[in-house]
């Protein structure tokens, strides 16, 4: 999956989120945002502290913690919304739960940078990037974490851009039947 194709989820995402209260919702996912940086900086000290911890999870955290550090709560906030929104529309894309996670875990890495490495190529003179592969239940733990932090956010939108649809075409309706009508 491209970042092309997840825009126009993401620019319906913006427009549902057009209908309610900017300031409200940016403060509840920064609060959201907080709250799994918190977290995750829990873990990772009781890991640098010397406890036992699940390696799996300390990987987790730590991409957990450099995402919420270096992007804005609103912009992951709009990918994960709109990878739910896509699920919803295209439900076939997605055949199994792991396939949704990985490229939800994906989508959430990638505007922070830790999604993708680059090395230099000597043959052709320029800079090349990679995708960086997490383990698979390094992946299922970013995934449960991400998903369980922003499950309200998901349902509050998922309602919105309903009702917003249904909305819409009544609109539709309403013109069909207007053009439809004889003079």
């Amino acid at each position: 999956m491209t970042r092309k194709e997840l825009k126009p989820f993401e620019a319906r995402v913006r427009k549902v989120m057009a209908t309610g209260r900017a300031d409200l919702i940016e403060s509840s996912l920064e609060e959201i945002t907080k709250r799994l940086l918190a977290y995750a900086e829990s873990e990772l000290a009781r890991f640098r502290r010397g406890l036992p911890s699940n390696r799996h999870l300390i990987t987790a955290c730590d991409q957990i913690e450099k995402v919420c550090r270096e992007v804005p709560p609103l912009t992951t906030a709009v990918t994960i919304a709109a990878l739910f929104l896509l699920q919803a529309e295209d439900p076939r894309r997605f055949p199994q739960d792991a396939g949704f996670t990985g490229q939800l875990v994906r989508q959430y890495r990638l505007p922070a940078g830790v999604a993708r490495g680059w090395s230099y190529n000597d043959r052709t003179g320029k800079m090349n990037g990679w995708f960086k592969p997490l383990t698979k239940e390094a992946t299922a733990t970013i995934g449960n974490l991400v998903v369980s932090a922003y499950t309200s956010w998901i349902v509050h939108i998922r309602q919105a851009e309903d009702r917003l649809r249904q909305e819409e075409t009544k609109i539709e309706r309403s013109l069909a039947l207007a053009f439809a009508q004889p003079n």
